[in-house]
């Protein structure tokens, strides 16, 4: 039985995370919840996913973290199969949180409200793709940066139900995965991008700029990191450059940090972006940062401080910020420690304990009813 009354801080809760799997392939949402999960269950919670699985199970193993298979489906009678599994998944947990990651997730909880009184949270990590109807369904929302959760509002989201909890992809639990030493042998100066291959990431308004510093520079090189629909124009692109020898489309790493261990400078061009781990994972890695003035950029370098903010879409003005980095060693040294400086606020620990803020209120709200 729920205990009635106020959430003590010291309350043990049993904590259920729904996303769409837990595989290691880049998406930044598995990415973060796998990292909360396992600082959740560090810090005395107990937790669970439920997912279609996939390579962390091991490591939500290790740190305590059960895993539940349930398979997201988009059919009618696929979606209907998954509400029962779910279902039969909360009665045998009964969280007191249920911390949906996708909209699917919202609806399934606040359909099987019946069989439980969960505090229903409902994490959007892209208020762009949000379905503001289905969020609305939770109890509490969280958006990844004041900036999504501005424009969640924009779209007719109540601000008062919305709670800003940043991503915090450093020191988690995935890191005991890589090699934190290694070093990608690349060609420097180097600067790289760690993103989907997708037009809204700007990677094409990021080769145009490349090409104008490459121009006046013989040495720099450009490293694509990631996969995605935009590949093949990217690399009939690079094949028709007169910088070809100098482009790099490396795909999908499981580590990219390794190439940002390499590195002496990290791009994110793009034209919408929420609160992205790589940002933070690059300035964990010392490189000096470049970022779009979209969304829950700015708010990842500090406003300024710790990175270079450029607007979407223009190679010319994103081409003189890296030729003002390479112009001599001082001013790339220079943004390289700014951007190393104050990263404890981006530690996954930290964001599991603003998280954990917005469950007690949640179920404070809830006990009250």
């Amino acid at each position: 039985m729920r205990p009635e009354g106020p959430v003590d801080e010291g309350e043990r809760l049993r904590i259920l995370h729904v996303v769409d799997h837990v595989r290691n392939v880049g998406n930044g949402i598995v990415n973060v919840v796998v990292d909360l999960a396992c600082a959740q269950s560090a810090a005395g919670d107990e937790v669970g996913i439920a997912s279609a699985g996939g390579d962390y199970e091991p490591l939500l193993r290790t740190h305590g973290v059960r895993h539940h298979q349930v398979v997201r489906e988009d059919s009618p009678t696929g979606r209907a199969r998954l509400v029962r599994r779910l279902g039969g998944v909360i009665r045998e947990v009964r969280p007191d949180v249920l911390n949906a990651h996708r909209p699917y997730a919202t609806v399934a909880g606040r359909l099987l409200r019946p069989l439980h009184r969960s505090a229903l949270i409902a994490t959007d990590h892209n208020e762009f793709e949000a379905k503001g109807r289905w969020l609305r369904l939770a109890d509490l929302i969280i958006a990844v940066s004041e900036g999504a959760a501005g424009s969640l509002a924009g779209g007719g989201v109540d601000r008062e139900r919305i709670r800003v909890v940043q991503n915090g992809p450093l020191f988690g639990a995935r890191r005991s995965l890589v090699a934190e030493s290694e070093r990608a042998p690349l060609e420097r100066p180097a600067i790289v991008t760690v993103a989907g291959l997708v037009e809204r990431k700007g990677v094409h308004v990021l080769l145009a700029a490349f090409e104008i510093v490459a121009a006046s520079n013989p040495e720099v090189h450009l490293y694509f990191v990631g996969d995605g629909p935009e590949r093949a124009a990217l690399e009939e692109k690079r094949r028709a450059s007169a910088f070809a020898g100098r482009i790099h489309v490396e795909g999908f790493r499981p580590d990219p940090g390794a190439h940002l261990r390499g590195a002496d400078v990290f791009v994110l061009a793009s034209f919408r972006d929420p609160f992205p781990l790589a940002v933070l994972e690059a300035r964990g890695a010392g490189c000096a940062v470049v970022v779009t003035s979209v969304d829950g950029l700015p708010e990842a370098v500090d406003g300024g401080h710790a990175g270079i903010i450029v607007p979407p879409g223009d190679a010319d003005t994103l081409a003189a910020a890296l030729r003002s980095l390479f112009a001599c060693d001082g001013e790339l040294a220079r943004w390289r420690e700014r951007a190393s400086c104050d990263l404890g606020r981006f530690s996954t620990e930290r964001m599991a304990r603003d998280t954990a803020d917005v469950y007690r209120e949640a179920l404070a709200r809830l006990r009250a009813r």
